[in-house]
């Protein structure tokens, strides 16, 4: 809903950029012109290993994606949508990072088309064997359903989308019932939230959700300050940062909170690679810390996983424009 802009919008962009510049870079930013992976070219990195790093990170997160706990909160929040008005039967979604296809399936299974933007290619085969086991499970129910003809797979990052630019079936700009975005690094400043509402129809329906009050990065600060004595810094990713800017531009969205508790069981090798993705980002880490950091996970370990838990707390935020 849109209401009375508080006219303090400069202000909250200014923060939530200044957010996103800390010294350890987290890899849930893509890279663009206002963060830190942005320039890795220029710094001697690899622009591409942010994306690389979904790759190797795709398996696990189809996996946990199954969890009972996380279908519950599926079921949740597509619920909220139907009852907003904004998933309706034959509605255009577009899903910014879908990922292996968490909601992009769902969504689809209720009547919506939708447009699934993913960047990562394993991420994408992944989406793609769901979406065939999803059909082939339609047709031995005789739905009516084909996904493959529900789905669009577009692979890029939200950041090099021309919402100006022609896909196959028109413009970006002003095209979606729907605009979806669900924990995902394609929403990380101002310009890349603005360019997702540019992407709904007047009337149309913008979701975002993200964490509140840190995410996976807090789970292993101790962790962090135990074994090298020092802290991992914020970053921009924070819940606070988009609710206050859509606020001060006069947006009342429907707003709430889940928490729970989540517990992870991970090879040595599984863990060090999950520590480093949250934690590290897209930046290299010293052979040296890597070995101290592998010798702390293996004294920890028994019968070779590693478990840990901790609390989540997700923001979730759903707005009409």
């Amino acid at each position: 809903m849109f209401l009375f802009p508080t006219k303090n919008e400069q202000l909250w962009e200014e923060l939530w950029l200044s957010a996103t510049k800390s010294k350890q870079i987290d890899n849930s930013k893509k890279p663009d012109q206002n963060s830190e992976l942005g320039n890795e070219k220029q710094n001697g990195d690899n622009g591409d290993e942010p994306v690389k790093r979904w790759d190797r990170m795709a398996g696990g997160f189809a996996k946990r994606s199954g969890s009972p706990e996380a279908l519950k909160r599926k079921e949740k929040i597509l619920s909220m949508l139907k009852e907003a008005g904004a998933l309706k039967d034959g509605a255009k979604v577009l899903d910014i990072g879908a990922g292996p296809g968490n909601w992009t399936i769902p969504m689809a299974e209720l009547g919506a088309v939708v447009t699934a933007l993913e960047p990562s290619g394993e991420m994408i085969n992944e989406l793609k064997r769901r979406i065939e086991k999803s059909r082939l499970d339609q047709k031995k129910m005789s739905s009516q359903i084909d996904l493959s003809n529900q789905i669009d797979i577009v692979q890029k990052t939200w950041q090099e989308v021309n919402i100006e630019t022609a896909f196959k079936d028109g413009l970006f700009k002003d095209k979606f019932d729907l605009v979806f975005a669900s924990m995902t690094p394609g929403i990380s400043n101002p310009e890349t939230l603005l360019k997702a509402m540019k992407s709904a129809k007047s009337g149309g329906f913008c979701y975002l959700s993200t964490f509140s009050g840190g995410g996976w990065r807090n789970a292993y600060k101790e962790i962090w300050r135990e074994i090298f004595d020092e802290d991992i810094e914020s970053h921009g990713g924070d819940f606070i940062y988009p609710f206050n800017y859509i606020y001060a531009l006069g947006y009342r969205p429907y707003v709430e909170f889940n928490i729970w508790e989540h517990e992870r069981a991970e090879s040595i090798e599984e863990t060090l690679e999950t520590i480093l993705f949250f934690v590290h980002g897209s930046s290299d880490v010293e052979p040296e810390k890597k070995a101290k950091l592998i010798k702390y996970i293996e004294s920890k370990a028994e019968d070779g996983i590693f478990k840990y838990k901790h609390q989540i707390c997700q923001g979730v935020m759903l707005w009409q424009v």
